[in-house]
């Protein structure tokens, strides 16, 4: 499942990337750690970014002009996505089209999304966010169970992309910050056929020949889109019914073609 970003939630250049913002990123390969557990699986990510390095570490780094920048699950250890090394842009080999956000890019509030507020309301393929500050999870769902058989709120949940489970909800459970249900798009409305107005001959886009006839405002059908001419029972439709034709079969125009006058 693929995260959308609201048309506001504009790039920051990856040179301007800081702890606390979020980077969408590819993972070429599965991340394992030292005993070959996964920690990140392939595909592409939506997570915080936060310093590779302890505080102290960091900061001595920084000073020399070097940045190195991470993510994490919050159950392995942090895995590292790209560098600055005086402000350029050296990602790891098993990243790549790494993007970088200032603003969260799915809870923006320019993002037309139904929130979900309760632990106990989550369901599959909602957006999770949970953690605290730098070390926080996110993704969508796509397991999710109760907690305990007292059935007291907490959820277990397992996210795309993610091997562990998490806990949320409880006194040993992760707090969740904010949750996410995706609205399905709105289907576009089809775009009103094109009627003409003056008697005549015409061909549709699917290659059907009408004539429009000036005394009854009708249009009949007179050869098909396979060249076989229409001279017995051939349809006749009023001018709102041929428009309603014409949307159902998602013929959008008619050209005028030179066959005859159309007698008054």
């Amino acid at each position: 499942m693929e995260v959308r970003l609201p048309e506001r939630c504009k790039e920051v250049p990856i040179t301007e990337a800081e702890a606390g913002m979020w980077a969408k990123f590819t993972l070429d390969t599965d991340i394992l750690d030292d005993d070959m557990n996964p920690v990140f699986i392939k595909g592409r990510h939506l997570a915080k970014l936060c310093d590779f390095l302890p505080g102290t570490l960091d900061d001595a780094l920084g000073e020399s002009g070097i940045r190195l920048f991470a993510v994490t699950n919050m159950v392995g250890p942090k895995v590292p996505l790209f560098s600055l090394i005086h402000g350029e842009y050296k990602p790891y080999p098993y990243v790549s089209d790494l993007r970088v956000y200032r603003v969260d890019p799915v809870t923006d509030e320019s993002t037309p999304n139904e929130r979900v507020a309760r632990i106990e309301d989550i369901q599959v393929g909602d957006w999770v966010l949970f953690g605290e500050n730098q070390t926080s999870v996110s993704g969508f769902v796509t397991r999710i169970k109760k907690g305990s058989f007292a059935d007291d709120g907490t959820r277990i949940v397992r996210l795309e992309h993610l091997p562990s489970s998490y806990l949320l909800g409880g006194e040993n459970g992760f707090d969740l910050t904010t949750a996410y249900r995706f609205k399905p798009a709105e289907p576009e409305e089809p775009e009103e056929p094109v009627i003409p107005e003056e008697p005549g001959y015409y061909e549709d886009d699917g290659g059907n020949w009408w004539v429009l006839d000036g005394r009854s405002d009708c249009f009949v059908m007179i050869r098909d889109r396979n060249g076989k001419p229409w001279l017995m029972q051939s349809p006749v439709f009023s001018r709102d019914r041929f428009t309603r034709f014409m949307k159902k079969v998602e013929n959008r125009s008619l050209r005028p073609v030179r066959i005859g006058e159309v007698e008054e």
